[in-house]
């Protein structure tokens, strides 16, 4: 049996429970063993067999590795997902997966795979930053700011990680100041898992200070804005298929533009954004926005 038949099991299993909850075993073995075939990794001959045993073994895996809890309902006569993991955090996991395996499948990538000329950094701190989140302990480590020449020694208790832009971030409370703040773990180094150990005096929620946010950096009490943007109609199928924020709303979609609108803090990350879109994008309202925006393009002239 193929290396890779487990995971495409247990991914072929979590896709038809999202969208067809309280199917019996028979569905979820038609379905699987299509997906199996899909794949070209198995034939007629040689396929292995999917027993209820199988599927079992596949659902303590699944909850093991995928943090999601199946169960069966005697009332509906069917299995379904009890708890989960966020969908996107789920999705995520099950892409990187399905990467991973792409290229395990191949002995060469070289000739047909080109991935981008760039090191990635700081993920080798994930699992002991998880490690730590999830058993409340405080960790030490060493920390440069792209702005300054030296690394400060930071003590801080991690309350959760972050992803931006291909970029990994630990949000934590710096024991300095108590102030919640966003490290970039690429530039950490020396990360020590204390055994001391911390509870949060004021409950903290993460999802809730990002939720207006675009990127890591918070607001500094402002409130957030309401933003209409224009893209001309191409650029405006990218926009549809990646939003730029899950706030994200189509208010207009023509042959003539498609013209969107999202709640979030205009800080300097989205600005940067919005310039990188050059002549495809317009900024509607707010009128101070867009006269920011127009400076920016003015400056960046004035450097040729």
């Amino acid at each position: 049996m193929p290396n890779t038949t487990p995971f495409l099991r247990q991914k072929a299993i979590l896709a038809i429970l999202k969208r067809n909850p309280y199917a019996s075993f028979k569905k979820i073995e038609a379905f699987v063993n299509q997906r199996l075939e899909q794949q070209y990794l198995v034939d007629d001959k040689s396929k292995p067999g999917f027993s209820k045993r199988t599927f079992e073994r596949d659902i303590k895996d699944i909850q093991n590795v995928y943090g999601t809890v199946i169960l069966y309902s005697k009332k509906e006569r069917g299995y379904f997902i009890e708890t989960a993991i966020g969908d996107k955090a789920l999705d995520q996991m099950l892409s990187a997966f399905e990467v991973l395996n792409a290229f395990k499948l191949s002995k060469n990538i070289a000739p047909f795979v080109f991935l981008e000329n760039r090191k990635p950094e700081g993920t080798e701190h994930l699992f002991g930053l998880m490690h730590a989140i999830q058993n409340k302990a405080i960790v030490e480590f060493k920390h440069q700011k792209f702005w300054e020449e030296h690394q400060t020694n930071r003590t801080v208790k991690p309350l959760a990680i972050k992803e931006h832009r291909h970029r990994w971030y630990v949000v934590a409370q710096d024991e300095k100041d108590d102030a919640i703040k966003t490290f970039g773990l690429d530039r950490i180094s020396e990360l020590t898992i204390t055994k001391r150990t911390f509870e949060m005096k004021v409950e903290f929620d993460v999802a809730q200070k990002y939720k207006d946010c675009y990127g890591v950096i918070g607001s500094h009490n402002e409130k957030p804005s309401d933003i209409i943007l224009s893209f001309n109609p191409f650029q405006g199928k990218f926009i549809k298929s990646l939003p730029l924020h899950h706030s994200q709303k189509t208010l207009i979609d023509s042959a003539i533009e498609c013209r969107i609108s999202i709640h979030i803090y205009p800080t300097h990350d989205f600005i940067m954004e919005l310039l990188s879109f050059g002549s495809e994008v317009k900024v509607i309202e707010p009128d101070w926005l867009a006269l920011k925006v127009v400076e920016e393009h003015r400056l960046a002239l004035e450097r040729y």
